[in-house]
């Protein structure tokens, strides 16, 4: 019996560093700072609220909709307007072979323009479950090649897809999707700034990247 109990004992630890702390209270322990519009009794609304089969919509303190449209164990997309919205995805880190622990993987995404030539922006950082950086967490974004992977299939679009090659490669912006099923990252190039037959060849050759996690990072 002492023999279990020690074991006991010395495998609390382990049990302890490997729990995860569930997305809802995650995002219920948010600082103000990250969403100064949104207060903490909104989200606990909006969390009530999906838990509870509903709409996940409440107004914030500008009397705008906000609305927690995902949440799982490890994921949430909350959105903080028609054209702003924020996604979160628990990861098991382990760097240099050390002790696996929870990193939170958290992007915020802006649209801005119209149609086709709307350009969405995102913005990634990791950060710890209790909302303080992860120290050492980073990610190295796709080189500008990784994207033209497509075939052009008009060769009328020869010359505008070389345009459209060094108008990106002097103004790159990506979107950055997380998933809700799986610990990938997408990346998106974003051709909405490009002219019309600059965007119709970058549609054929412009493929959207996939990261998948590994433990130390997204590859």
């Amino acid at each position: 019996m002492k023999r279990q109990l020690l074991l006991i004992i010395a495998l609390l630890p382990v049990a302890l560093a490997s729990a995860q702390v569930p997305m809802r209270d995650i995002f219920a322990a948010m600082p103000d700072s990250v969403l100064p519009l949104v207060t903490k009794n909104d989200r606990l609304d909006c969390i009530d609220f999906i838990e509870n089969h509903m709409e996940a919509k409440v107004r914030n303190r500008m009397g705008a909709f906000v609305q927690l449209d995902t949440l799982t164990a490890d994921y949430l997309r909350f959105r903080t307007s028609k054209r702003a919205w924020l996604e979160m995805r628990s990861l098991t880190w382990q760097p240099n072979d050390s002790t696996s622990q929870q990193l939170v993987a958290l992007v915020q995404t802006v649209e801005g323009g119209f149609g086709a030539s709307a350009v969405r922006h995102s913005n990634l950082r990791f950060i710890n479950p209790d909302w303080t950086p992860a120290a050492g967490a980073t990610v190295a974004m796709p080189p500008l090649a990784d994207y033209f992977t497509g075939v052009l299939t008009d060769s009328a679009l020869v010359e505008p897809a070389s345009h459209a090659r060094l108008s990106l490669a002097h103004f790159t912006v990506v979107e950055l999707r997380l998933s809700a099923s799986a610990p990938t990252l997408t990346c998106l190039l974003q051709t909405g700034d490009l002219s019309r037959e600059e965007r119709e060849a970058a549609t054929q050759l412009v493929q959207p990247v996939v990261l998948h996690w590994q433990k130390t990072g997204w590859r």
